[in-house]
């Protein structure tokens, strides 16, 4: 229910996620369809594309810096809304 109010969906560190990848996007892929960011640093090159394949629109490092990211969220959201309306 929490979903259906967000704009954008970060999830942090996911790789401490209970659960496969595909699974947790599926799970926000249910509820929403909103921008979903994943920010993690410990994923091989197969889960990063495994991420994307299911559902996530970004993954970005946990070093981004907080500027760049919130720059970045803001580009998505006004792609997302551009058509989206």
């Amino acid at each position: 229910a929490e979903l259906l109010r967000a704009d954008l969906v970060l999830l942090d560190a996911f790789d401490s996620l209970e659960g496969s990848i595909e699974i947790v996007v599926a799970r926000v892929r249910f509820e929403s369809r909103v921008p979903l960011v994943m920010l993690t640093d410990g994923y091989s090159t197969e889960q990063l594309v495994t991420a994307l394949t299911a559902g996530a629109d970004a993954i970005w490092s946990l070093n981004t810096p907080v500027a760049v990211l919130l720059v970045r969220c803001n580009a998505l959201l006004r792609r997302w809304l551009s058509t989206n309306r």
